[in-house]
């Protein structure tokens, strides 16, 4: 078992351990993770590439997502939306943009008390860059967020937490490893 990383931090915890991007269904979801130190401030989650990785997120079409930008009736001599003087600028909306989106792969954190009982759920708390990782590579490192917990009801009661990683399995490849540390 790793215990400890190339720049000598301690490991505390393995999140994921060889995670194949490609072999496991999205969200890939940690087992319950004990932090009892959550409230100190000092644990963060490491997700390094074990081997060449390749991260993609969902793909969506402008129509699915409201952005309330691109080209509409309601734009035209505006100076909003694509025009011809946009044409080759990189300003507006360009052929390409009406085909696809590509969101960015991210992290949510669910927080459990000690009968396992989900307390609250933070959703897409961070971001993945899309893209290549060659093997040792930090592909994204943040901290347990814990201070917004004392808004919430039992919010000072959380033990547990999991860590769900949300990818598009069929574009992505590679394996991860993610650990908790205490920094």
């Amino acid at each position: 078992m790793d215990n400890i990383l190339r720049d000598g931090t301690q490991i505390d915890q393995t999140v994921f351990k060889d995670l194949n991007l490609n072999e496991t269904a999205s969200p890939a979801v940690s087992d319950f993770i004990v932090v009892p130190a959550l409230y100190t401030g000092n644990l963060h989650i490491e997700i390094v590439a074990k081997e060449e990785c390749e991260i993609h997120g969902e793909e969506i079409t402008p129509e699915d997502e409201d952005t309330g930008e691109g080209n509409t009736p309601e734009d035209e001599g505006t100076g909003e939306g694509n025009t011809p003087e946009d044409e080759g600028t990189g300003e507006g909306n360009t052929p390409e943009d009406e085909d696809t989106i590509e969101l960015s792969p991210y992290i949510d954190i669910e927080y459990f008390d000690r009968e396992k009982n989900s307390v609250f759920k933070l959703e897409k708390y961070v971001n993945i860059p899309i893209g290549e990782y060659s093997a040792g590579t930090i592909m994204s490192e943040f901290s347990l967020p814990f201070k917004f917990l004392k808004n919430i009801e039992n919010g000072d009661k959380c033990y547990y937490v999991k860590i769900s990683l949300n990818y598009v399995q069929d574009t992505s490849s590679g394996k991860l490893n993610a650990y908790l540390l205490w920094i």
